[in-house]
């Protein structure tokens, strides 16, 4: 597992009556508790990982549980300047006439969680109309805020994050007119006005937001955590909180014979999050899930290139790359393609991680190698040397500074 068990058991909200045990049992095997104090900040889950020891307090010592207490007060405080912030913004907007749909933590914090403070924030995300969102950038920079000038995409789904400090904490806002990058694995592309009509309503200080509605929450939640492309960051726990939740919550309004359909993948997936905290008896027995508390790899995100650059891999053998990048663990094999079969398993190991690995290697290679001039096409000896060629300049990059 990518990170310590105990952490993994408290990505979430609802308490089965075995949880306790095995929370005791994963405290006695802790070893460093200031490194597991920095890990539980870093997967998002010290806020929660605080709730849930309250109750326990012999199984951790007290510096530890001082720690996790000053966390949980400094994201109170965080969330609270955030969500004060995201207020005054979609009155903004609202006044403008633009419509604005909060997502992930902005809406999640006040929606499902039982406290604000339980779901870290780094950023608020809101979606617009993708014909509104310049208009509504414009509108935000106008009242103070300052847009990023990185470099970006022309087609991002976003625009330039926008910045502000609010009573000295950093506040960031990404306007978005979509939710994924155009790339694999590729995504459904729901567009605005079916979001809105299953949108929900909940209560900012002082007026009403709109968010979206439980199936299209957990499809980009899901997504975004746990599907997102290859080059991204890996998952953190506080996403397992967020699916498990929103399934816990919502579990008797969303239609899930219309969720198999259209998102086969996520349905397959869910039941692997149990190797990490366990799903309550009410979840297994409505999904008749066959579950499994040991999967080889449970945990482990995919750490092969493209997610770490090729900077990274100098120093380690070539064998290591293609193990990590060819041959990623089957529990996150089985999460990112929705495996749900033994043939289905093999055709995501052999076949479609494959053929997906080489849709990257063919984008950088375009990236290494001269431009084609307007108008000539390539025989395939020229497509095979120019490939030839940047695959030369990836290992010159690995093996040789």
């Amino acid at each position: 597992m990518a990170f310590h068990p105990l952490l993994a058991l408290c990505a979430r909200v609802s308490h089965p009556p075995a949880l306790t045990e095995r929370l005791i049992a994963a405290s006695a095997r802790v070893t460093d508790w200031d490194t597991l104090l920095q890990e539980a900040e870093e997967q998002g889950v010290a806020p929660l990982l605080s709730w849930y020891l309250q109750d326990l307090p012999e199984v951790a010592p007290d510096h530890f549980r001082r720690g996790l207490r000053l966390l949980y007060l400094r994201h109170r405080h965080i969330n609270a300047v955030l969500l004060k912030t995201l207020d005054e913004v979609i009155g903004l907007l609202t006044d403008a006439g633009i419509v604005v749909l909060a997502l992930k933590g902005a809406a999640l914090s006040l929606t499902i969680y039982p406290e604000m403070a339980l779901r870290p924030m780094r950023d608020i995300d809101l979606l617009v109309r993708p014909e509104q969102a310049w208009a509504a950038q414009n509108l935000l920079v106008q009242h103070g805020f300052t847009a990023a000038t990185g470099p970006r995409p022309a087609d991002h789904f976003h625009l330039p994050s926008l910045h502000l400090a609010v009573d000295s904490i950093p506040v960031c806002i990404e306007l978005h007119h979509g939710f994924f990058p155009d790339c694999p694995p590729f995504y459904r592309k729901p567009d605005f006005d079916s979001l809105l009509q299953t949108a929900i309503s909940f209560a900012l200080p002082s007026r009403m937001a709109w968010c979206l509605g439980p199936e299209d929450m957990l499809w980009h939640v899901f997504h975004h955590g746990f599907h997102p492309p290859l080059s991204y960051e890996p998952f953190k726990l506080i996403a397992v909180a967020d699916v498990m939740l929103l399934v816990e919550k919502n579990q008797d309004d969303i239609d899930w014979d219309k969720m198999r359909k259209i998102e086969p993948g996520l349905c397959a997936a869910l039941p692997l999050f149990h190797a990490l905290t366990p799903w309550g008896e009410k979840e297994v027995t409505r999904f008749a899930w066959r579950l499994e508390e040991k999967l080889p790899g449970a945990g482990e995100p995919f750490q092969g290139w493209p997610r770490r650059h090729l900077k990274e891999w100098k120093g380690e053998s070539l064998i290591t790359m293609v193990r990590a990048t060819f041959f990623p663990s089957s529990w996150w094999l089985h999460l990112y393609y929705g495996v749900d079969s033994p043939l289905s398993h093999l055709k995501a190991r052999w076949v479609t991680h494959p053929l997906h690995i080489l849709w990257w290697a063919r984008l950088y290679a375009s990236f290494l190698s001269p431009a084609i001039p307007p108008g000539q096409v390539m025989t395939p000896g020229q497509k095979i040397r120019r490939w030839g060629n940047a695959a030369l300049k990836i290992i010159r990059s690995l093996f040789y500074h």
